[in-house]
């Protein structure tokens, strides 16, 4: 007789056979592992529990700027919400019911959908930039400006904050004789408090600030020449609504096949001409690599702030999966082999192209936990991003994730709550080193937990029985299971349970082996 064991664990492998899961030296892979992670050590850890905290329909975009406080969407409304006895305010009525993107940007917060964008202060929104008014209307009045050719332009302002937004394109107009001009003015817009005019010099082509009239007036009248500052010579607009992300005291989007580049310490604001950065399909990432853009589209490009572009890998990724490692520079998102790290020189790391094939969702989202070990959860599975390897999350259907809560179509989350998780772990068809037909007497189980496992062995062509651990513990013991005497068989498809959903830890699994002198049975 001789003891085979088991562990400590690699994660899933479906590139391999089933056969085949073990690698000398290191441990073994699985062929399945559903709600559990796998820790530094390479031990199965069963998933934590949810718990609903606020039963409601059709919740999505959750984002907290605290354990206590964040915004959440949900029947085409913004929330803004408390935490943990859940409490809501309505912040804005949305003309979409799409997904919302959030970011903190130099202390404040600022958020989009496909055609909103806003910036958030408590309960209550702004616009994420003022909108640059049409050019406007002119007509000649009496004054005492001089004869010759004039340009105006106008924009908005915000008298309590200072913020203006952009200069509009010039009007132009010639009198004939000294007078003056009347200059219609743009209607009221939210956020601004007066409109700025502009002034050229007599026959010159660079505007000054002439004046700053409330809005709500509809004309001004220009009577004599500008004594303000020199205008702005950048043609700046608010930055276009979609997917939003920070880079270099940038705030950025994108939508459609293309990405908008903002201004430097001035958010919500990009320029007009040459801002836009196209690509030939759908951008479905846009991350801050530090030194760079990392842009998913067809393939997967990096855009270094100096340099030429280049690309890293040659395939996209699943929409809204983008992250951020705690305590690092790196980022990632949820690509068409798995997860993807990317550092700060374009370096990329696909930590599962090589022992998992999957099938990507249209969309998804990505939480990265970090404790005694560091993982990120995005489209149903779970990778350790130390060791790369990789589980599988059922009832995992969250629309949005932040901090340690998320949404589901019923409702509000805590995704540190308790309650039972049903867990499993299918080691593939083991022969344990020799190809006779064999008893395995014991198996023995290194676990945690405060209810038995089940060890489950499905002999060659044959039914699946069940054996339980004979005890168990709330600390780390090795516990017996006895399995049936008349089971025999070359190979075993072996795998682990918690038929409770007690949480578990399990750091290896031995089997005795009693090997006979056949090879077939008879």
């Amino acid at each position: 007789m001789k003891t085979v064991t088991l562990g400590p664990f690699l994660g899933i492998n479906n590139r391999l056979p089933n056969f085949a899961l073990h690698v000398d030296g290191k441990g073994d892979f699985l062929k399945s592992a559903e709600n559990v992670d796998i820790d530094n050590a390479g031990r199965l850890r069963s998933r934590p529990g949810v718990t609903l905290i606020q039963a409601m329909t059709g919740a999505h975009s959750l984002f907290l700027t605290s354990d206590t406080a964040g915004y959440l969407v949900r029947a085409s409304s913004l929330y803004a919400i408390t935490l943990p006895d859940y409490t809501e305010t309505m912040v804005e009525a949305l003309s979409w019911n799409t997904a919302m993107s959030y970011v903190v940007h130099a202390g404040e917060v600022y958020c989009s959908n496909a055609t909103q964008a806003f910036r958030l202060v408590g309960s209550t929104s702004f616009p994420i930039a003022l909108p640059t008014p049409t050019a406007p209307g002119l007509s000649a009045t009496t004054g005492s400006l001089p004869e010759g050719a004039y340009q105006v332009s106008t924009s908005y302002r915000n008298s309590s904050t200072g913020e203006e937004g952009g200069i509009s394109p010039s009007s132009s107009i010639t009198l004939a004789s000294v007078g003056g001009i009347v200059v219609t003015l743009p209607a009221t817009t939210t956020g601004a408090t007066h409109i700025n005019v502009y002034l050229s010099r007599t026959n010159g082509g660079v505007p000054y600030l002439l004046a700053s009239v409330a809005v709500g007036t509809a004309t001004y009248t220009a009577t004599a020449l500008a004594t303000g500052r020199e205008i702005t010579g950048r043609f700046e607009m608010p930055l276009p609504a979609g997917t939003l992300f920070s880079h270099n005291a940038r705030l950025c989007s994108f939508s459609g096949n293309t990405v908008y580049l903002g201004l430097p310490y001035r958010p919500g604001y990009c320029l007009a001409l040459d801002s836009f950065l196209p690509f030939p399909a759908p951008v479905s990432i846009a991350i801050s690599g530090q030194n760079g853009i990392y842009v998913v589209a067809d393939k997967t490009y990096w855009i270094p702030d100096e340099g030429a572009v280049a690309d890293v890998l040659p395939y996209g990724a699943v929409p809204g999966t983008a992250f951020s490692l705690p305590n690092s520079s790196e980022v990632g998102w949820f690509g068409a082999e798995g997860i993807v790290i990317a550092g700060t020189q374009g370096n990329v790391k696909p930590l599962t192209a090589g022992s998992i094939t999957l099938t990507t969702p249209d969309s998804g989202v990505s939480m990265v936990f970090d404790g005694e070990y560091t993982r990120v959860v995005s489209c149903g599975w779970c990778v350790n991003l130390e060791s790369g390897a990789a589980t599988q999350y059922t009832d995992w259907d969250f629309t949005s994730l932040s901090r340690n809560y998320g949404t589901k179509a019923d409702g509000l989350y805590a995704t540190n709550g308790g309650g039972a998780v049903y867990a499993s772990v299918g080691f593939g068809d083991l022969a344990f080193g020799d190809d006779r037909l064999k008893r395995i007497p014991n198996a023995y189980l290194a676990f945690s937990s405060a209810d038995p496992l089940r060890v489950t062995l499905v002999p060659e062509g044959g039914d699946s029985y069940d054996y339980d651990t004979r005890s168990c513990s709330e600390s780390l013991r090795t516990q017996r299971v006895d399995i049936g005497r008349g089971l025999v068989s070359t190979w075993f498809d072996a795998s682990i349970s918690n038929p409770t959903g007690a949480s578990f830890v399990l750091a290896e699994v031995s089997f005795d082996v009693s090997p006979s002198k056949r090879r077939i049975q008879q």
